[in-house]
């Protein structure tokens, strides 16, 4: 799965809240469905070059506010709201 991201690496949100806030809101507008299996960390932070650790602080923030659950050895999955 390729999620579409535009991260800003020189404005004034750190990455991770970048990346919080879109998938966020795109959990919200419908377009990450309940039950959709967000990609692995590694892979996400390969796709855009980035570390990570940031995207692992990004999908923790979701984990926090009940977007996303997270099953071990399977993924990283939208909950529904």
């Amino acid at each position: 799965m390729t999620l579409s991201l535009t991260l800003q690496r020189d404005g004034a949100e750190p990455l991770a809240i970048q990346i919080y806030a879109q998938l966020r809101a795109q959990i919200l507008a419908g377009d990450l469905p309940a039950g959709t299996r967000l990609p692995p960390s590694r892979e996400l932070a390969a796709s855009h070059d980035i570390a990570r650790v940031t995207v692992m602080q990004a999908y923790e923030q979701l984990l926090v506010e009940g977007f996303v659950r997270t099953q071990v050895g399977a993924g990283t999955f939208v909950t529904n709201l």
